[in-house]
């Protein structure tokens, strides 16, 4: 109820104005949005081709194994970090450190 003493349910939006807001939307989100997505296919495709080429076996690990150990180093570490730095830069900070990981690895796809 951070906001209640501004909102006015007689106020009506112009329809300028919401072509406005969305395309302020578009421009800045969307386009991040559509940056992020594909880099995350790329990374997904990355995991798919170094299973098929029997990663697993030659490093004598499974799936579970490297779930667990993922999951309690980045998990941990990831919380710590956004708990000092706040997640309202953590998040987008770790959304381009992927992205620009898995482009790098792109090379090896193709």
């Amino acid at each position: 109820y951070e906001g209640l003493h501004r909102f006015d349910p007689q106020a009506e939006r112009l329809k300028s104005d919401e072509e406005r807001v969305v395309k302020k939307i578009d421009k800045k989100i969307m386009i991040w949005f559509c940056i992020m997505f594909i880099a995350l296919q790329l990374d997904r495709q990355n995991i798919k081709q170094a299973l098929t080429d029997n990663l697993l076996d030659d490093l004598g690990l499974n799936t579970n194994a490297i779930f667990y150990a993922c999951f309690l180093f980045g998990g941990i570490t990831s919380q710590m970090v956004s708990k000092n730095i706040g997640p309202h830069r953590w998040i987008p900070t770790q959304m381009v450190l992927w992205s620009i990981i898995a482009s790098a690895q792109v090379s090896h796809v193709c």
